[in-house]
């Protein structure tokens, strides 16, 4: 009889169903992309007025007799990644009249150099500029910013040693910004 209790024992602990546990454990990954980008704010345009010439008869009769600098409005520049700022330009302010060869005496021109720079897209340091001289300056990186930005236009006379034609002078500038490479 001892041997058909033990066999009903074992019998039903076979057939019983396991014992569920009380609690369970597993893990999962969230994962998310943010985009690389660049956003800037409109710039505004900048009149750097009636530049003055020398108005005294002789040698130096027409010449720009001072420089004349105006700054852009504050704009926003965000970038999220490293980035990069290039100003570009023409390679000289245009005169609404043309230099005529053979009317028009020697020494003068329909053209204008000019100079644009970054006053603190770095927080310090060599900034971004353009020179109708010599192109694009500092093409260096740096890492991701958020910060307002201004502009330097500037016309020398030490740069423009031609009298200046009278009427308007233009040209469009790009700042653009991008993330580094």
């Amino acid at each position: 009889m001892k041997k058909m209790i033990l066999a009903s024992a074992a019998a039903m602990l076979v057939a019983s169903p396991a014992l569920a546990a009380n609690s369970a454990t597993d893990q999962f990954q969230i994962n998310a992309q943010i985009p690389e980008t660049c956003t800037m704010q409109n710039v505004n345009d900048v009149n750097l007025g009636a530049l003055n010439i020398s108005t005294t008869a002789g040698n130096g009769a027409l010449l720009l007799s001072s420089d004349a600098t105006q700054n852009t409005n504050q704009f926003w520049v965000s970038c999220n990644k490293q980035n990069q700022m290039t100003l570009s330009g023409p390679a000289t302010l245009q005169g609404s009249r043309a230099f005529q060869a053979g009317v028009d005496d020697a020494g003068f021109t329909d053209k204008l150099n000019y100079r644009v720079e970054a006053l603190n897209y770095f927080t310090s340091g060599a900034q971004p500029s353009f020179s109708s001289a010599q192109g694009a300056q500092n093409q260096t990186s740096r890492g991701p910013v958020h910060r307002q930005v201004r502009l330097a236009a500037k016309v020398l006379s030490s740069e423009n040693t031609l009298r200046p034609l009278a009427g308007n002078y233009t040209g469009t500038v790009t700042v653009t910004v991008q993330t580094a490479l």
